[in-house]
């Protein structure tokens, strides 16, 4: 995998974010940056931080890399690829409002990490073309999940190493056995136990700033 040093610059291009000639306005690039939780590390990123970003393999077959690193298009892109003028036409066909015997339309890459609304989604070329003359869509290997990675919990976080709302090694209070510290259940604030999530956090693991 050619695996060179992607600059910001190289990074707008890809993901097709535009903005007025000689802007030094980065906003709207570190706003995907972070969807994506991707981190630069001295100005740059490489493939093999991007391409699992949007969920695909590091290890691709080399007949695909053009295809996988040629700038992604915007719907408006890909409706004047196809022959209209209309995007929103392109929003309607991914989500399945298609004419009669038509194939599904290429699955979108979606730049806000599933944000309401947010007109953040992405095509390939290469799909889109394939998809227009009726051919079999590219085929490319996608991420492995990480390993131990679990379904977030739409409940709000876990907890940090003890249940929320009770203590543990607390010190021993009037009348209670030494063997009870540990299982001392007096109630915590949910401050305290999210200001203990925080101080145990790594600092890579903390949300963009």
């Amino acid at each position: 995998m050619k695996d060179q040093a992607l600059t910001r610059d190289d990074l707008e291009v890809f993901f097709c974010i535009r903005k007025n000639p000689g802007s030094a306005d980065r906003r709207a690039l570190l706003k995907v940056l972070c969807a994506l939780g991707v981190r630069l590390r001295g100005g740059t990123t490489r493939w093999s931080v991007v391409l699992p970003a949007i969920g695909l393999s590091v290890t691709q077959n080399s007949a695909h890399w053009a295809d996988l690193t040629a700038p992604l298009l915007t719907a408006k892109d890909v409706a004047s690829l196809l022959g209209h003028e209309d995007p929103s036409i392109i929003y309607r066909w991914e989500k399945g409002k298609l004419p009669a015997d038509t194939p599904p339309f290429p699955a979108a890459i979606d730049l806000s990490n599933g944000r309401k609304d947010a007109r953040a989604k992405r095509w390939r070329r290469a799909e889109v073309l394939a998809w227009h003359a009726r051919q079999p869509l590219p085929r490319y290997a996608k991420a492995a999940p990480a390993f131990g990675s679990i379904t977030p919990n739409k409940r709000g976080p876990a907890p940090c190493l003890h249940t929320p709302g009770t203590q543990r090694n607390a010190p021993r209070r009037p009348g209670t056995h030494a063997s009870d510290r540990d299982t001392d259940t007096r109630p915590v604030s949910p401050a305290a136990t999210s200001q203990a999530c925080v101080s145990r956090a790594h600092p890579s693991d903390r949300a963009c700033t």
